[in-house]
């Protein structure tokens, strides 16, 4: 607009346009003119949330809910990148991006969402697997809370994995931090991959290494490994989908045959 300074009402105008266009007006180009691999990252990183038209009514509802949220595109999956976003903020996420299915969640504010719809949020993003980012001293807070693993557990179709245990889990988890991490290490050392954590909290899921292909595959913690070594043995309070595996496995293999017949 050449610097030119627009009358109150005529700025008014066009804020409000953009809060009714926003697609129009939200719209980030980025240059990578000396990367070999330009275009890629248009392709693969899409910016969901905030629009910046948005920022601030969304910050008088508290600083998370400004929290950037990225959708990573694989060739036939997707995994959604939530930040610290609050309840309210997601609200503003589902109204602006009506297609918003993700395989892969990374579950929103450690899953601290305290009295809100957690079966809406899933049924909007419907992911097959969810991650818990649990805080260095997660151990301490009562999140995740206690009515998202009831969600979760409701829906034994979804693999819940949080990077770290908390006391929902077992009391006093943090005596089974030594075992934990040698059992963690070990499986990593095996499959050529690295434990990266914190050094509080004791780990459960530790880190999580996700490969976004055809097909989901959470190559870290391997599946039977984390139930078997990891789940079973440490944590007796767990909150997990486990003992429906076997099931889940059936309807897994049940829903592939419909879909190649």
């Amino acid at each position: 607009m050449g610097g030119k300074i627009l009358p109150p009402s005529t700025l008014g105008n066009l804020v409000e346009w953009c809060k009714q266009h926003k697609l129009s007006c939200s719209e980030i180009k980025v240059e990578h003119r000396s990367l070999p691999f330009e275009g890629i990252f248009e392709r693969i990183l899409q910016l969901m949330h905030p629009y910046h038209v948005d920022y601030a009514d969304l910050k008088t509802k508290g600083l998370n809910n400004t929290s950037v949220v990225l959708r990573i595109v694989g060739s036939g999956t997707s995994a959604l990148l939530t930040g610290d976003l609050e309840p309210e903020g997601w609200q503003q996420l589902k109204d602006n991006n009506p297609d918003i299915h993700s395989d892969i969640l990374k579950f929103p504010h450690h899953g601290a969402w305290r009295d809100a719809d957690v079966d809406e949020l899933l049924d909007k993003i419907q992911p097959s697997v969810v991650i818990i980012s649990v805080g260095s001293e997660g151990y301490k807070y009562k999140h995740p809370n206690s009515h998202v693993f009831n969600a979760l557990f409701r829906r034994p179709n979804i693999r819940v994995l949080c990077t770290q245990a908390t006391d929902q889990c077992r009391n006093a988890v943090l005596d089974n931090r030594d075992a934990v991490l040698q059992q963690l290490r070990s499986q990593a050392d095996t499959n050529g991959y690295s434990v990266i954590g914190s050094k509080q909290g004791c780990p459960c899921a530790g880190t999580v290494i996700v490969e976004l292909s055809d097909e989901v595959r959470i190559l870290q913690p391997e599946k039977n490994f984390h139930r078997q070594s990891i789940i079973e043995p440490h944590f007796k309070n767990h909150k997990c989908n486990i003992e429906d595996d076997s099931m889940v496995d059936q309807l897994d293999t049940a829903r592939a045959e419909m879909h190649t017949s």
